[in-house]
């Protein structure tokens, strides 16, 4: 889980790239014993950043294989009861994470 606060999204996408190489070559799965899939979730204090991180998501290559494994969703939104689903691909929500 990383929680993001303030408008670097130059940052953000650095360490998200950094988790695409992590998630390719399965280091995650082997530094923690954890031999199912993994997810990402991201937490944007501010929607318009969470916004432009997933502009930038679905613009570059990188993720395009890869995008499915990060959720998004804002700090109000996990205090928020009706807003249980976490956003994935940007227009799809779902609740159901197990």
């Amino acid at each position: 889980m990383e929680m993001y606060r303030g408008k670097d999204t130059g940052r953000i996408m650095q360490q998200l790239r950094s988790y695409v190489n992590a998630l390719a070559q399965g280091s995650i799965n082997d530094m923690y014993q954890f031999k199912k899939g993994i997810r990402i979730l991201l937490v944007f204090e501010n929607l318009s950043n969470l916004e432009s991180v997933l502009t930038h998501v679905h613009s570059e290559l990188l993720f395009q294989n890869m995008k499915h494994l990060f959720l998004f969703k804002t700090y109000d939104d996990l205090f928020d009861p009706s807003r249980l689903g976490y956003w994935i691909n940007g227009n799809k929500e779902v609740t159901n994470l197990i």
